[in-house]
C-alpha cells in the first residue's frame, strides 16, 4: 500500500501508454510460421496511369507541352500520369509517361533538376517495350541508352533549349493570373456599380 504511487501511472504515462496501444492496432504482429506477403501487397496499387489534361494543373499543361515540343523524343507523345513505382513508363513504341508527383517534386529552376528529368525520360525511350508494370535492363537496353545518350538528338543536348521554354512558360502563367486577377476586380467593380455587359 505504502508503495502503491511508485507503481500507480501518472497522467502523462496513462496518456502514452494509450497512444501506444491505438497505434499498435496498425500494425500485424508477425510470426515465423504465417505468411503475411499476401496482407502485404493487397491494398499497394502498383498501376502506372495517364492523366487527362483537363486534370493537370496550368503549369503541368506547360510543363508536358515544353517537353512536347523538344524535337528529341523518337515521335512519342509525352504524357503526365501517376506511378507508385516508376518516375516514368513507356509502352516501347508511342508514348512516355512521366510521373506528376516526381516532376512536381523537382524544382523547375534548377538545372540538375532539369537533367534528371531529361535523363529519365532518355532512360524510358531505350526501351522498345511495355515498362509500365515491370522491365528489365539487358545488354540491349543499355546499348540503346548510350546511344541515345551519346547521340546528336539526344534529350540532354535539349537542357537549356527546356530551361528557356519553362521560363517562359513561367512568365506567362503568371501572366494569366494576372488578367484573371485583374479581369475578376473589374467585373466586381462593374457588379457594385450595376454595370452590365
Amino acid at each position: 500500500m505504502f508503495f502503491s504511487w511508485i507503481t500507480s501511472l501518472s497522467d502523462e504515462q496513462e496518456y502514452w501508454k494509450q497512444s501506444f496501444e491505438k497505434l499498435q492496432n496498425n500494425y500485424i504482429n508477425f510470426s515465423r510460421d504465417e505468411d503475411y506477403s499476401k496482407c502485404l501487397i493487397d491494398e499497394y496499387d502498383n498501376g502506372c496511369y495517364i492523366l487527362n489534361s483537363e486534370k493537370l494543373t496550368s503549369t503541368e499543361r506547360k510543363i508536358i507541352e515544353s517537353l512536347q515540343s523538344l524535337k528529341c523524343w523518337q515521335d512519342k507523345t509525352i504524357y503526365m500520369g501517376i506511378s507508385n513505382i516508376a518516375n516514368a513508363w513507356t509502352d516501347g513504341m508511342s508514348y512516355i509517361a512521366i510521373d506528376k508527383d516526381f516532376i512536381n517534386k523537382k524544382h523547375l529552376d534548377n538545372r540538375y533538376c532539369l537533367y534528371e528529368i531529361l535523363t529519365v525520360m532518355a532512360h524510358e525511350m531505350a526501351h522498345d517495350v511495355d515498362t509500365s508494370n515491370t522491365h528489365c535492363h539487358n545488354e540491349e537496353f543499355y546499348r540503346n541508352f548510350y546511344e541515345i545518350v551519346k547521340g546528336y538528338n539526344s534529350p540532354i543536348f535539349y537542357l537549356d533549349m527546356l530551361e528557356r521554354k519553362l521560363h517562359r512558360s513561367k512568365i506567362e502563367i503568371k501572366k494569366e493570373k494576372e488578367k484573371e486577377k485583374r479581369e475578376k476586380k473589374e467585373a466586381k467593380i462593374k457588379k457594385k456599380l450595376g454595370i452590365t455587359t
